[in-house]
């Protein structure tokens, strides 16, 4: 007799009791800060003009955030840093893209540049590829619009 009343208060206990009986799950997603260039373009020869920037970014974490693209342009000839372009700041989703662009207006230059690409992201800076271009005698008017 003691022994049925052991057994059906132990099974009470481990089994029937909701407090014994429920295992708590816990699950964690842990932070991917990855993303894809899905598509980028820019002018290789620029003809009295500007130099457009414009590139695809998906965002293939698991975490969004502000994201943003610098592009730094350097003379070929002596690696001096002319200018950096930046793109607008936008809040980018996991799974989400946006089409990025930036601008550089040369004025009264010629030559041979590159340009680095460089991904802010999550307080994070990510290089992207390098471009080369060709200036031919370009003059930009900044009173024309």
């Amino acid at each position: 007799m003691k022994a049925l009343f052991l057994t059906l208060f132990l099974a009470f206990v481990f089994i029937l009791s909701p407090a014994e009986g429920s295992i708590p799950v816990i699950v964690k997603i842990a932070p991917d800060f990855s993303h894809i260039i899905d598509f980028y373009n820019y002018s290789e020869e620029i003809n009295h003009g500007y130099q457009k920037f414009f590139a695809t970014i998906y965002n293939t974490g698991s975490v969004g955030c502000l994201t943003r693209l610098r592009f730094d342009i350097y003379n070929e000839s002596n690696d001096k840093l002319l200018y950096s372009s930046w793109s607008k700041e936008v809040p980018l989703e996991p799974g989400a893209f946006f089409d990025f662009e930036a601008f550089w207006y040369p004025f009264n230059i010629s030559g041979k540049f590159y340009s680095k690409m460089r991904i802010y992201k999550c307080n994070d800076i990510y290089e992207g590829p390098v471009s080369y271009f060709t200036l031919n005698n370009t003059v930009y008017n900044e009173t024309i619009k």
